[in-house]
């Protein structure tokens, strides 16, 4: 991100993405939306996308990196990752 020209100073959002059977997605859904994110349905197959808007930076980025692996273990689905905004390389 710092080579696209991030300010890591910013608020962005920030997208974190799971899939795995409707049912344990439910079940995540609910302890996601308990760590202030707000959730929506993956358009392709079960899944979902986890997103909050915040201060990022590397430290906060990593921890939540490892709840959701922790979060993906424990429900038996897949956590494929992350992205985020960065609309000061759109200047």
């Amino acid at each position: 991100m710092l080579d696209k020209g991030a300010n890591f100073s910013e608020r962005r959002e920030v997208n974190f993405y799971f899939y795995g059977p409707a049912e344990r997605i439910e079940e995540l859904k609910i302890e996601i939306e308990q760590l202030g994110f707000t959730t929506r349905p993956t358009t392709m197959q079960p899944g979902l996308i986890a997103t909050v808007n915040i201060d990022f930076n590397e430290n906060w980025l990593s921890g939540m990196i490892d709840t959701f692996e922790d979060l993906a273990r424990k429900f038996g689905i897949e956590f494929d990752g992350w992205e985020a905004s960065v609309p000061e390389a759109q200047h």
